[in-house]
C-alpha cells in the first residue's frame, strides 16, 4: 500500500483511555482534546465512560462552510482547474454534512474521499506532566499525494496546517483542516 501526503477535513477524532501509556481521568482527556482541537467551538464532545472522548464535526459549522470552503481550497490547490478535486455539481446538490460524508466514504474521486482510522498523536502538558495523547481521526481528503516517505514530520506539517486554516480563515471550518501523512 503506502502512505499519502493528506489535506483534508477531520470530521471525527477519537481518544481512548486504553490506548494511552499512562492513565488519564476521562475529563483530563477531555480537556486535553478541546485544548488541542476544539478552541473554537467546532465539535461536539461525547464522553464514553470507560472508553474515552469522541469529537464529531458540528452540522451548524459544516454545512454553510462546505462548499464555497471547498472550492476555494480546490482552486488554490488544483491550478488545471478541479481535475482532482470531486465534481462540485454533485457535491452542490447536497446540503448536509451526513451526505458529503456518505459520497466521500464511496471514494469516487482521489481529491475527496474518507481516510478512515487515521491514527495521530500530539504532547501535551497534563499535571505537570508531558504526556503523548494518542487520537484516531476520519478524515475527508480533500488532496492525497505520494507515496510519501518522512520522518520527524509532526512540526512541518502542523505548519503546513497553520497556513491553509490562515488562508482559508474566513471559514469557520477552516479550524477542522489538517495536514497529514496518511495511508
Amino acid at each position: 500500500m503506502g502512505q499519502y501526503l493528506t489535506i483534508g477535513i477531520a470530521t471525527s477524532i477519537r481518544a481512548y483511555l486504553k490506548r494511552q501509556d499512562f492513565r488519564l481521568t476521562i475529563e483530563e482527556m477531555r480537556n486535553s482534546l478541546e485544548k488541542q482541537f476544539n478552541q473554537t467551538g467546532i465539535y461536539n464532545v461525547m464522553e464514553y465512560e470507560d472508553a474515552g472522548v469522541r469529537l464529531t464535526l458540528k452540522p451548524e459549522v459544516a454545512e454553510p462552510d462546505w462548499i464555497p470552503m471547498i472550492k476555494d481550497f480546490y482552486d488554490l490547490r488544483y491550478n488545471e482547474g478541479n481535475r482532482y478535486g470531486a465534481d462540485l455539481k454533485v457535491l452542490m446538490n447536497m446540503t448536509k454534512l451526513e451526505e458529503w460524508i456518505e459520497l466521500s466514504d464511496k471514494k469516487m474521486y482521489q481529491g475527496y474521499q474518507t481516510v478512515d482510522q487515521y491514527y495521530y498523536g500530539y504532547k501535551d502538558e497534563i499535571n505537570g506532566w508531558n504526556r503523548y495523547i494518542e487520537t484516531q481521526q476520519e478524515i475527508v481528503a480533500l488532496s492525497l499525494d505520494g507515496k510519501i516517505i518522512m520522518e520527524c514530520y509532526n512540526d512541518v506539517l502542523e505548519f503546513f496546517t497553520k497556513l491553509i486554516r490562515e488562508k482559508l480563515g474566513k471559514y469557520r471550518l477552516a479550524d477542522a483542516m489538517v495536514v497529514e501523512i496518511c495511508g
